[in-house]
């Protein structure tokens, strides 16, 4: 799976709340934390918001707020989704 976010949170699970949003490509991020660990959840609301619950207790919140714009591209097994 490829992922191309737009805009989110990323923090460990107990400080997601607190975490600030920000906007993808990050100059600087602890994102790399994720390499090599397993998604172990996922949830998508109805608007498109997708939240990824990695095995090293990491979350990682995309937000698709705007309708009129992309906020994530996903490709699985070859096929695009751009929502």
């Amino acid at each position: 799976m490829d992922l191309t976010p737009e805009m989110g949170h990323y923090a460990k699970a107990d400080a997601i709340v607190t975490a600030p949003v920000v906007s993808f490509p990050l100059c600087e991020s602890t994102l790399v934390r994720c390499l090599g660990c397993q998604i172990k959840r996922v949830e998508a609301d109805k608007e498109g918001t997708l939240e990824l619950h990695f095995s090293n207790e990491d979350v990682l919140i995309i937000y698709a707020n705007d309708p009129q714009y992309e906020a994530y591209t996903l490709v699985i097994g070859g096929k695009e989704y751009v929502v």
